[in-house]
């Protein structure tokens, strides 16, 4: 099936009304603006068809981020994980026309995939002139012809069109991942990137295994899911035992274990890589040697501390949340033998300067978010 892109989007994504973003329900949805009053915010943006319903049914909900140029990876998000999905988008003005063109063509290739996705838009608020207007569109007027079954090479052809000037500085991270995580409605809540992606049937066995007593009873734990970069040339690994085996091949490691080790280093995966390997998930083993730098991607009730919004960017932004956790008191696990894929082998070499200024900038900030910290909890500790 082929479709010619962009087409007209259907009336609750037009955004050329002023006051009205879209309608669900016949009920008109206007943005809000986060606590600093630097962006604005649009809360369930589209809602699938199936995801008020589900978000009933199900008690853990997959809340991921993304920028528009990243949302290819959405399909295969969906395809592996199975239950509902909330997703935050950051748009810049110039890039509405490519984030309405491709969140069209998911609607009209992957209308059920689409079906358990609900999406909310975070935007930078415009200091002067009308807050909802449009820059002019920089894609094609003549898109080219595109195929339903590819969302990588759909958004190849789309990137070509992309200005060269946007690139993914200042990326309210902790925003989207607050507004992402409570679009679920569930329980229980992952938070996640969108090109990280979760082993096959990853919701079936998280249902199973957090409905079970001992799970329940555990208010305050953390379940940890290992998480693993892979070759881009291999393929995803349909069980532990494959992904063993392409790590022991060179094909897939540990998670920024070449570009920050610290990062899942806590984790523990020699004791992860000896324990079960059956369908059933089990808790492997206890974090017992938490760091600072510590940034698991794990499942909890959705009780849990918030991401702290004063953290733009890149640096220090899961890990300050996951740090307040372990202050407060909460217990970390990890599971066996579900896992998490972020497709491509890391170097230092390919990440670009301005992450490492934004990174310098947040380190900064900590030292307050630390002091506060310490008021808060009430602990007898140095800044």
């Amino acid at each position: 099936m082929k479709v010619n892109t962009p087409t007209p989007l259907p009336d609750y994504l037009d955004t050329h009304n002023t006051t009205t973003i879209c309608k669900y329900e016949d009920t008109p949805r206007v943005g809000r603006l986060d606590q600093n009053r630097q962006h604005i915010i649009f809360d369930s943006l589209f809602v699938g068809d199936n995801f008020w319903q589900l978000s009933q049914e199900k008690i853990v909900c997959l809340a991921t981020l993304s920028t528009p140029d990243k949302l290819h990876w959405l399909p295969q998000v969906v395809t592996h994980w199975g239950g509902l999905v909330s997703l935050a988008i950051y748009l810049k003005d110039s890039e509405e026309q490519l984030f309405k063109s491709y969140l069209n063509y998911l609607y009209v290739c992957h209308s059920e995939i689409m079906a358990n996705v609900s999406v909310h838009l975070i935007k930078p608020l415009v200091r002067h002139g009308d807050i909802y207007s449009r820059v002019s569109s920089y894609l094609s007027s003549e898109p080219p012809i595109i195929q339903c079954s590819n969302p990588t090479t759909v958004m190849k052809a789309f990137m070509k069109f992309r200005a060269k000037t946007v690139a993914n500085k200042g990326v309210p991270q902790n925003h989207m991942r607050n507004v992402a995580r409570k679009g679920c409605g569930t329980s229980y809540v992952i938070t996640s990137d969108i090109d990280v992606i979760p082993s096959k049937n990853a919701e079936g066995q998280l249902e199973t295994f957090l409905k079970r007593k001992e799970s329940r009873e555990c208010i305050k734990c953390v379940f940890v899911l290992p998480t693993f970069e892979l070759d881009d040339q291999a393929i995803f690994p349909k069980s532990k035992s494959e992904l063993l085996t392409l790590e022991s091949k060179g094909r897939a490691r540990p998670f920024h274990e070449k570009v920050f080790i610290h990062n899942q280093y806590a984790t523990n995966f020699s004791r992860w890589r000896s324990s079960n390997t059956t369908n059933d998930i089990v808790i492997s083993h206890p974090v017992t040697d938490f760091e600072f730098f510590y940034e698991p991607f794990y499942v909890s009730l959705d009780v849990v501390p918030p991401h702290d919004e004063r953290f733009i960017g890149y640096g220090f932004t899961r890990n300050t949340q996951v740090y307040e956790m372990f202050l407060s008191g909460w217990k970390f696990y990890v599971l066996s033998p579900i896992f998490l894929i972020h497709w491509g082998l890391q170097r230092r070499s390919t990440r670009p300067g301005w992450r490492e200024n934004e990174n310098t900038k947040n380190r900064i900030l900590f030292t307050n978010f630390k002091r506060e910290l310490i008021a808060r909890y009430k602990l007898d500790m140095k800044v």
